[in-house]
């Protein structure tokens, strides 16, 4: 369900999208790859419409380990 709304955020006002989704998951991927380089375990919680799609929050991982 959560990959549809954003499919069609992304259709509907793709300005929004990129704020709401692609900013914030890069800026999360940043500071999520700090967190897991310290010590220690964490929990890290995030809404599901962050965890689908080519600018979910994995894929920027992704990203920044293939970078």
């Amino acid at each position: 369900m959560a990959n549809i709304l954003v499919e069609e955020l992304k259709e509907k006002a793709p300005s929004l999208y990129q704020r709401l989704f692609v900013e914030r998951n890069v800026r999360w991927s940043e500071e999520i790859t700090r967190i897991l380089d310290g010590a220690g375990v964490h929990f890290i919680a995030v809404g599901a419409a962050h965890l689908v799609g080519p600018d979910s929050i994995q894929a920027q991982l992704a990203k920044r380990d293939q970078g």
